[in-house]
């Protein structure tokens, strides 16, 4: 699993020696079906069979085989900032992020329940 730059996300396969995109098959992504490069920062979670990444505002869960994509957490209002610095962790059960502009620590289940923010002052 690599990102490309202005590519997007792909799948290597050794075996193969091929290259695959790595883009959601569902509809509603509309023009961003075919564009990879919407899609930052794929961490695979091995317990869970599914590659986690951003899309700037949201998080997504998507299964590798069906490459069906599901929203984790999405905020976007005029307030919102880009979410950054994914880390999985609890066996690949949960996520941990931040969001630029603030010093807060946001953490989520993979299935998108049980948000919780940490905050911390600035001193």
């Amino acid at each position: 699993l690599f990102q490309k730059d202005i590519d997007g996300n792909f799948l290597y396969s050794i075996k193969e020696n091929k290259l695959t995109p790595l883009v959601p098959s569902n509809p509603e992504f509309g023009r961003k079906k075919d564009d990879g490069s919407f899609y930052n920062s794929p961490i695979y979670s091995d317990s869970l069979k599914v590659l986690v990444f951003i899309d700037s505002y949201q998080l997504y869960k998507m299964n590798l085989q069906d490459k069906i994509a599901e929203t984790i957490f999405s905020e976007r209002d005029s307030t919102s900032s880009t979410l950054s610095d994914m880390r999985l962790y609890n066996n690949g059960k949960k996520i941990l992020f931040c969001r630029q502009g603030n010093s807060n620590l946001y953490s989520v289940n993979v299935d998108g329940t049980g948000l919780k923010i940490f905050s911390f002052g600035i001193y």
